[in-house]
């Protein structure tokens, strides 16, 4: 009989089994575009990392940058292709006690969004009330906002991109390898890359639309490339609203 040994880092449990790609929203989003509103798009929360031989995670500070402009030009123009939607950018260029309140919120968002992804997308662990009754909310904290923008409701995304080097594929070929000539099959899974986007309202902090992309059932592929993002950026906002 042969043996199968499953590599998994801790950080990949609460993705496992995720679909990826189905809406979750509450009933006040049903009706939400009908009438004008303005989105203001938060800063990008992306983290990339460089994953080498010896398993040693280095966040890569160049790459994180280059996909955030990416990632924030393409959602702009895509929001702006959507009808009743008038688009405005949340600048992080702002007074120290501004910018904290904007981490603390992506932080948040982060959290809740991982929360989401575990408990209305992985079988493993899906609450069928959550499924049901959407009902998950930043706190009404987030009007704070206001010193900054008049927008009805505040798009999040958030997610992560590890790249392997050649060295670390290298290596976890030559392991499978080394594996399947005793009879053992080793199915590599590494570090999940995910984002998750979300339209927040301003004045409650209830999150009243939200869709996540990634693994295992995604690729999400190199953030680092124009066509890749534009072609991601398209699946995760095509059905926010209908087309101009």
């Amino acid at each position: 009989m042969r043996k199968y040994i499953l590599i998994l880092f801790l950080e990949a449990i609460f993705l496992s089994g995720c679909a990826g790609v189905p809406i979750r929203k509450n009933t006040y989003f049903d009706n939400y575009f009908s009438s004008p509103r303005e989105v203001a798009i938060m800063p990008i929360d992306f983290k990339a990392y460089k994953l080498t031989a010896g398993g040693l995670r280095e966040e890569m500070d160049e790459w994180e940058m280059q996909t955030k402009n990416l990632l924030l030009n393409l959602v702009k123009q895509k929001l702006e292709s959507f009808l009743n939607i008038k688009v405005s950018i949340i600048e992080s260029n702002v007074a120290p006690e501004l910018k904290r309140f904007l981490n603390e919120q992506n932080g948040l968002y982060r959290a809740v969004a991982q929360s989401i992804i575990t408990h209305t997308y992985a079988p493993v662990a899906t609450f069928p009330q959550k499924l049901k009754y959407f009902d998950y909310t930043l706190g009404s904290e987030i009007n704070q906002i206001n010193s900054l923008s008049t927008a009805d409701s505040l798009l999040f995304l958030s997610g992560s991109r590890t790249y392997w080097t050649g060295g670390k594929i290298a290596v976890s070929a030559l392991s499978m390898i080394a594996a399947a000539a005793v009879g053992i099959s080793v199915v590599p899974v590494g570090i999940p890359d995910w984002l998750a986007v979300s339209l927040v309202d301003t004045k409650t902090g209830d999150i009243i639309w939200f869709k996540y992309y990634g693994q295992p059932n995604a690729s999400v592929g190199d953030l680092r490339e124009p066509d890749v993002v534009a072609a991601t950026v398209d699946s995760l906002l095509k059905d926010l609203s209908a087309q101009k």
